[in-house]
């Protein structure tokens, strides 16, 4: 009877422990898949590909005409001026349904433009350039 009961016990601990360790800790395989589509926004905004940009939004970015073209002057300035080569020094945090990389912009010469915050959504297993924001001190360590 002690056995029974110590047994269901350790099988209700387990089946918690399970539940709750799964609500807290995001999928690790997103991680580069994360990176990689960091990395195709990064190569889109340096070769200035509309195209190729366009692919990797979210609908709800695309058919806001405005914040696009202001995500777009973020990156090159509004004179359209910062040679934009890449993001540098990327902290990124995630969970099942979003990620937040803080980085900055850099130039040809690897030298730091804006802190910005680029920011993904996961839709249908794919994950999408959801907005690029300018990083300023009331947004630094925000949450997803």
């Amino acid at each position: 009877m002690i056995i029974r009961a110590t047994l269901g016990l350790m099988a209700v601990g387990f089946t918690l422990l399970s539940v709750s360790c799964s609500n807290e800790t995001p999928n690790r395989n997103y991680i580069p898949v994360i990176k990689d589509r960091l990395y195709l926004v990064q190569e889109a905004l340096r070769t200035r590909n509309s195209v190729g940009l366009d692919s990797l939004v979210s609908e709800g970015l695309r058919e806001d005409t405005a914040s696009f073209r202001n995500m777009i002057e973020l990156i090159y300035g509004r004179g359209g001026d910062f040679t934009f080569q890449r993001f540098g020094d990327c902290e990124i945090v995630y969970n099942d349904h979003a990620a937040r990389a803080d980085c900055f912009s850099l130039d040809l010469t690897g030298q730091r433009g804006r802190a910005l915050i680029v920011t993904l959504e996961r839709h249908n297993k794919i994950w999408l350039l959801k907005r690029i924001q300018e990083a300023h001190p009331s947004t630094n360590g925000e949450s997803l």
